[in-house]
């Protein structure tokens, strides 16, 4: 089966007539916090509490601090219905932009958006596509320019948006699918449909794009959320029905970008009072990230950190290189792209470590088995520092524990650790108690990973 439709999709640009042209420049020029259109309280329109829920899940799967958001809207005619305030669901759309904006800037996200409205209309499938912004209001003026009409053929039209995604090099890619259908092709050949939903999957997967749906509850699109770090959120009804309460994804922590700072500040002066030659030229520091789901909204605050680190210690006359290691694995995926610990070759420029986190995090983490690993690497490599970011305590034995603490005794290097510690010592379980022993015999400290400042959750 080969790729269809390669050149039979219209784009048709923005009507640009010199009032439409002189609307969007002066939309364009108001400043972001001035956002307009958009009617009514959030708690009376649930079109706007999934957007705001949208928002949320881009807001904590953003490792970068950058978003790259292309919105891909259903404008076939059963997008025609009615929501609650008397819009129909393009329309509503368009409203309801402003409230997963209003999640972004909460979370200091740098955005940058375009959307496409996509339909069939007597066998022919029009794209309406609008150029990169970081105004959401000339989306919303895009928008309101859409033909709805026709039928919808999702699976066609995201096979087509891959090509038009690329945009800021360093930026996550979110795609926000809008829609009230489930997914179908236009392909007559057997087996079309699910062939199709697979190659979706695997694009999104490989080029690292979050799915962000508000759509049809068909199993495709819950697990293509799922599987990309995303959200679902079923499209929701036209009155009279009532909408299902929309429940936020489990366990979605966030924390504030600059909530590690104090931390590795406090690493890099613990270190730089104990032997600075650790970080002369030409020594490697080794960081162990956690790269499992459960540390997704709180990659940010460790990239942050890492600079706030790296600062400390050259404003003290020192040079030192990076070596990272991710970790996590889940059953038939890849946890942002390695499967278990793998350590990267040394990274010279912190503007380079972005791009190791594009990927989204996944399943769960052993930690023993990382850091056991990662003992081992420093040993062989030469690696006279080590510092391991982590939202999980060890879940293995003490004895087992113990024998960590021997391989990184021997690994000759200082073993940090930011983790989540109980108030007393006393209080600690045993295996946490044995590893931050450990470290303290290695030269290192344990810091307290900090308790969460942010949990997604639906607003009312």
């Amino acid at each position: 089966m080969t790729d269809h439709r390669g050149s039979s999709h219209m784009l048709r640009p923005a009507s640009c007539g010199p009032l439409a042209a002189a609307l969007l420049f002066l939309v364009v020029g108001t400043a972001r916090a001035a956002h307009v259109g958009g009617s009514g309280r959030m708690a009376d329109r649930p079109l706007a509490r999934a957007f705001a829920q949208v928002g949320e899940s881009i807001a904590w799967s953003t490792v970068s601090g950058k978003a790259d958001i292309f919105i891909v809207v259903d404008t076939s005619a059963t997008m025609m219905d009615r929501m609650v305030g008397g819009s129909n669901r393009v329309k509503a759309t368009g409203e309801s932009i402003e409230f997963l904006v209003q999640k972004l800037d909460e979370a200091q996200v740098d955005y940058h958006m375009r959307v496409l409205g996509f339909h069939d209309f007597w066998d022919e499938q029009a794209l309406e596509l609008s150029r990169w912004t970081p105004h959401p209001d000339a989306i919303r003026l895009r928008m309101a320019d859409f033909a709805v009409m026709g039928e919808e053929q999702i699976l066609d039209v995201l096979m087509q948006t891959f090509d038009l995604f690329q945009h800021r090099m360093a930026a996550e890619k979110h795609l926000v699918l809008v829609c009230d259908s489930p997914a179908a092709t236009s392909w007559e050949a057997e087996d079309a449909v699910a062939e199709l939903k697979d190659r979706v999957r695997r694009r999104f997967l490989v080029e690292g794009i979050r799915a962000q749906i508000i759509g049809h509850p068909e199993p495709f699109q819950r697990r293509l959320a799922a599987d990309t770090a995303g959200v679902f959120v079923e499209m929701p009804p036209s009155p009279p029905a009532e909408p299902r309460p929309i429940a936020p994804p489990a366990g979605r922590v966030r924390l504030e970008p600059s909530a590690l700072g104090g931390a590795f500040a406090s690493i890099a002066e613990h270190a730089l009072q104990a032997d600075p030659s650790a970080f002369a030229d030409g020594d490697l520091v080794l960081l162990l990230v956690d790269y499992s789901l459960s540390m997704q909204g709180r990659l940010r605050a460790t990239l942050e950190g890492v600079a706030v680190l790296d600062a400390a210690l050259r404003a003290g006359g020192l040079e030192p290189e990076y070596a990272v290691s991710r970790f996590g694995e889940a059953d038939g995926t890849v946890a942002g792209g390695l499967m278990d610990t793998n350590v990267t070759q040394p990274i010279g420029m912190l503007e380079d470590l972005p791009r190791m986190f594009r990927h989204p995090a996944t399943g769960s983490e052993d930690l023993r088995a990382a850091v056991a690993r990662a003992a081992l690497w420093a040993r062989e490599h030469g690696a006279r520092v080590a510092i391991v970011v982590t939202d999980e305590p060890p879940a293995t034995k003490t004895e087992t524990t113990v024998a960590l603490g021997d391989a990184i005794a021997q690994s000759g290097a200082r073993f940090y650790a930011i983790m989540p510690l109980r108030d007393r010592a006393d209080s600690q379980p045993a295996p946490l108690q044995a590893l931050v022993d450990a470290l303290v015999a290695s030269g290192g400290v344990a810091v307290p990973m900090p308790r969460t400042s942010y949990i997604a959750s639906s607003r009312r």
